[in-house]
């Protein structure tokens, strides 16, 4: 009749982390003066956790002029992509923007990417020559 009766649960839960992987490719490369190029920008996630507000934004020196941006906007030497609201384990978003020799030299394009668990920025910068 009155025993002692005592009941326990436990629940673990597991959580994620993102990786990011930022790649810039540009082609062709090299390119003359007057001539055209196209950057690819892909961003996968190689975790296990969502990446959270990814913004990324292209530097372009000098040598280049940046025209269009698919997935962006152009202002002067700047182009700044949409934000990632979220990138899911696994997966990857991609942009592509184009930029004409402006003078020769050997041009270096710094994409610079920022991330809601990142401490800093992840930097990429992607050579071409313009001659």
């Amino acid at each position: 009749a009155g025993g002692l009766n005592a009941n326990a649960q436990a629940a673990t839960v597991w959580r994620g982390v993102g990786g990011m992987l930022v790649e810039a490719v540009d082609d062709p490369d090299p390119i003359l003066v007057g001539g055209t190029t196209t950057y690819t920008v892909r961003i996968t996630n190689q975790g296990s956790g969502d990446l959270i507000n990814i913004n990324t934004v292209g530097n372009f020196p000098k040598e280049l002029t940046p025209l269009a941006a698919e997935g962006g906007t152009v202002s002067g030497q700047t182009v700044r992509f949409q934000t990632v609201a979220r990138l899911a384990s696994k997966q990857s978003v991609q942009f592509k923007v184009t930029a004409r020799g402006a003078s020769e030299g050997d041009a270096r394009v710094k994409f610079i990417f920022t991330e809601d668990s990142l401490s800093a920025p992840v930097i990429k910068e992607e050579s071409t020559r313009v001659f």
